[in-house]
C-alpha cells in the first residue's frame, strides 16, 4: 500500500478511511468520520491510531478510539494533507455538510492534530466560510495543487447545494487560493469557481506526456447530473481556466460517486475505476480507453 487514502466502507452513519500514520513508520491509522440525521447532534471525526500494532497487541475488541475532531455539520470524507502544503505532517483536511437540514451548510476545515490529545479533539479551523459567501455548499473531496503559479498549493474541491424544497441544484468546481500572508490556517482561502456540474467527487491527476508536457486531468463524477466527465489541459503547468471537457457517459440513473485511475487488468495502461449507485444498487464500473495514448479523441468503453 502506498500513503495515499483508502476508502473502506460507508454505512449510514459512518464512512472508514485507512490513512498513513507518521511518516516512515509504516504504521496507519483509521478514521471514521461519524454522522446523525438529527439535527440537534454535531458530529464527529474519530481516530484509532496504529490500528496494525494496537490489534497485534490488544486485539481487535480492546481498541483505543478517539475523538479527532468535533462539532461537525456531517462530516464526509478526510485526510491528511500533503507534507509539502504547509511543511508539516499532523495536519488533515475533512469536508463537511449535506442534505439534512440545519446541515447543509458544509465546509472544508483544516484538523490541526498535533495539538490533540486524549483527552482534548484536535483544533479545528474553517477555511472556505466567508461573510461575502452567502450560498450555502457542502463538500467531499480536497486535492491539493499549485493552481497559479505562486509556489504555494492551493485547495481544489467540488461543491454542492441541493434545497430541501426541490428546487435547482448548484454544482461548482472550484478552487480555493492559498493565502499569501498571515496564517493559512486561520485565514478565509478566497474561492474561485472554474466550472459547473461537480458535486461531490472527483479525483485530479498529473500525468507525464511523450512529448515531454503533463496532463493536468479532472475526473468529476457528477452524482446528481448523473454524468461522468474528463477536464483537461496538457502544458507545463495547470491552466484551469483552458480546460477542455468530454463527458465519459451519461447513464440514466446512474449515480456516479467515487473515482481513482489504476491498471486493472496488468496490461500497463491505466483504467477509471468508479463507484456508482442508485435507488436499487451500487455498482463498481471500469472504464477502458480505447485509444490510451490519446484520452481526449478515443471513446472510453465501460467494461
Amino acid at each position: 500500500m502506498d500513503d495515499s487514502r483508502a476508502w473502506i466502507c460507508c454505512n449510514p452513519e459512518s464512512c472508514l478511511y485507512l490513512s498513513s500514520g507518521s511518516p516512515g513508520t509504516g504504521r496507519y491509522d483509521v478514521t471514521c468520520t461519524t454522522f446523525s440525521s438529527s439535527p440537534l447532534v454535531a458530529d464527529r471525526v474519530m481516530v484509532i491510531r496504529d490500528v496494525g500494532g494496537q490489534i497485534t497487541q490488544n486485539g481487535v475488541s480492546n481498541l483505543e478510539v478517539e475523538v479527532l475532531s468535533g462539532g461537525h455539520k456531517w462530516p464526509n470524507e478526510l485526510d491528511k494533507v500533503p507534507d509539502d502544503v504547509f511543511g508539516r505532517n499532523d495536519l488533515w483536511w475533512l469536508g463537511t455538510g449535506f442534505l439534512v437540514p440545519t446541515k447543509t451548510d458544509g465546509i472544508i476545515a483544516l484538523i490541526d492534530a498535533d495539538e490533540d490529545t486524549q483527552d482534548e479533539p484536535a483544533p479545528t479551523y474553517d477555511i472556505t466560510s466567508s461573510p461575502l459567501i452567502t450560498q450555502e455548499w457542502f463538500y467531499h473531496h480536497v486535492s491539493f495543487v499549485d493552481a497559479d503559479g505562486d509556489g504555494r498549493k492551493d485547495a481544489l474541491s467540488a461543491r454542492a447545494y441541493v434545497p430541501l424544497d426541490g428546487g435547482p441544484i448548484s454544482a461548482q468546481m472550484v478552487w480555493h487560493k492559498h493565502p499569501e500572508s498571515g496564517d493559512p490556517l486561520t485565514s478565509t482561502w478566497e474561492e474561485f469557481p472554474l466550472f459547473d456540474g461537480p458535486d461531490a467527487g472527483f479525483c485530479y491527476y498529473e500525468i507525464p506526456l511523450q512529448n515531454g508536457l503533463t496532463r493536468y486531468v479532472i475526473f468529476s463524477t457528477q452524482y446528481f447530473l448523473e454524468k461522468l466527465v474528463m477536464s483537461w489541459y496538457d502544458g507545463t503547468s495547470p491552466d484551469f481556466y483552458n480546460l477542455q471537457h468530454k463527458v465519459l457517459d451519461a447513464t440514466p440513473e446512474e449515480r456516479y460517486f467515487d473515482c481513482e485511475l489504476a491498471d486493472m487488468n496488468a496490461d500497463g495502461d491505466l483504467e477509471l475505476l468508479i463507484t456508482a449507485n442508485s435507488d436499487t444498487n451500487g455498482k463498481l464500473l471500469i472504464y477502458e480507453p480505447m485509444r490510451n495514448k490519446d484520452w481526449p479523441e478515443g471513446e472510453w468503453k465501460n467494461t
